[in-house]
C-alpha cells in the first residue's frame, strides 16, 4: 500500500472512531470499493440509527493548513455556510459543532 492510501487509510479509521467515542455508529466503505473510481465515498455515518439511512461522507487528509479564508470566515462561529452562484449552499464547520449536531 503506498504512503497516500495508508494515510488516507488512517484517516478514514480516525473518523470513524470518532464517530464510535460519541456513541455514533460509522464504517469504512473503502475496504468495500472496487476502485476509486466507482464514486463510493468513504465513510458511512449513521447519527439517527441503521434504519434511518446513512450520511456519506469523503475524507480527504491535507497537508498543511486549511484555506485562510475558509479560516478566517468561519472565526469563533459554529457554521460558514458557503453558495456559489447558481449552486445548493455548502456547509462548513469544526468538530465540536458537528460532534453536537449528531450525537444521540
Amino acid at each position: 500500500m503506498t504512503d497516500p492510501r495508508r494515510k488516507g487509510k488512517r484517516v478514514e479509521l480516525e473518523i470513524v472512531n470518532r464517530h464510535k467515542a460519541i456513541g455514533v455508529p460509522a464504517k469504512r466503505t473503502a475496504p468495500l470499493q472496487a476502485s476509486a473510481e466507482n464514486g463510493a465515498a468513504d465513510v458511512d455515518v449513521y447519527p439517527w440509527g441503521k434504519d434511518a439511512g446513512a450520511l456519506v461522507a469523503e475524507v480527504k487528509a491535507k497537508q498543511g493548513d486549511l484555506p485562510k479564508t475558509v479560516i478566517r470566515q468561519l472565526g469563533d462561529n459554529d457554521l460558514l455556510f458557503i453558495k456559489p452562484d447558481r449552486k445548493e449552499p455548502y456547509v462548513f464547520m469544526p468538530w465540536a459543532t458537528y460532534e453536537r449536531l449528531v450525537q444521540k
